[in-house]
């Protein structure tokens, strides 16, 4: 299937020191889609402080759902532009879906640079911060799908993880402007209201929940807001994203 790169735009101004054209640049696989991407969202270049290049995948939002799920043929769109990425010479690469998660081992074996697809990586690190009396509250697009299809197992997440999840695809503004595309425009305030009492609700039945994973690129835009309503530390996207591209340039400390 084709696929389209394109180098970000907004990176370059947020850039404080070094020449934007020597440093590493990660890669990240974004979706088909056309509705707006707010900053902090994996597909918005100016949530990086670094250098990024995006390859688009022939791959529309909600993929998982259509069919039998991830397919060969999803997972060889996926392929094309991933290595596309490498061989325009991308550092690391990273994705815009966490539900890529099911493609995790296949790309790691297949590619010659590191490749993390989803913040479902995180889980086992999570879990083990928090200790074994707490559970690891996942909110994602794929709600109580994401124990099928191999998403949790291919991030490496073990089965006796105790996890609470928050359903993304519960929020209307979600299903119309991201997933469904019915409507152009998000109504950001609406989202971040629906999200945060999905996770609310989510807390409510079940108060061990020790820390939060998001694992939908969409959600980091309002991770401040749920850590600050939460009390609870919230990993997201583009904070694996930064820690990354750290491992790949790490900073200069003065003596």
């Amino acid at each position: 299937m084709p696929t389209t790169a394109h180098d970000t735009e907004a990176s370059p101004q947020r850039l404080t020191s070094g020449d934007y054209a020597t440093r590493p640049v990660l890669g990240i696989v974004e979706l088909d889609s056309t509705y707006p991407k707010a900053r902090g969202n994996m597909a918005n270049p100016s949530s990086f402080d670094f250098p990024v290049k995006y390859a688009t995948a022939k791959i529309r939002p909600g993929w998982w759902l259509e069919g039998q799920g991830p397919d060969q043929s999803i997972r060889e769109a996926f392929m094309t532009a991933a290595l596309e990425l490498e061989r325009q010479g991308a550092a690391a690469i990273t994705t815009t879906c966490g539900l890529f998660a099911v493609f995790q081992e296949h790309a790691a074996r297949e590619l010659n640079v590191p490749v993390f697809t989803s913040p479902l990586m995180l889980i086992p690190m999570v879990a083990g911060m928090i200790g074994p009396d707490r559970k690891v509250g996942v909110v994602t697009a794929a709600g109580n799908r994401i124990f099928e299809h191999g998403f949790l197992q291919q991030s490496g997440v073990s089965q006796s993880t105790a996890l609470a999840v928050a359903a993304v695809d519960s929020c209307p503004e979600f299903v119309d402007v991201i997933r469904t595309q019915r409507k152009p425009d998000l109504d950001s305030q609406a989202f971040e209201d629906q999200l945060v009492g999905e996770v609310a609700d989510m807390l409510r039945s079940h108060p061990d929940v020790g820390a939060l994973v998001l694992e939908c690129s969409d959600i980091p835009p309002y991770a401040h807001r749920l850590a600050r309503e939460t009390g609870l530390p919230v990993f997201d996207f583009t904070a694996m994203a930064s820690l990354v591209y750290r491992a790949c340039l790490p900073p200069t400390f003065t003596h």
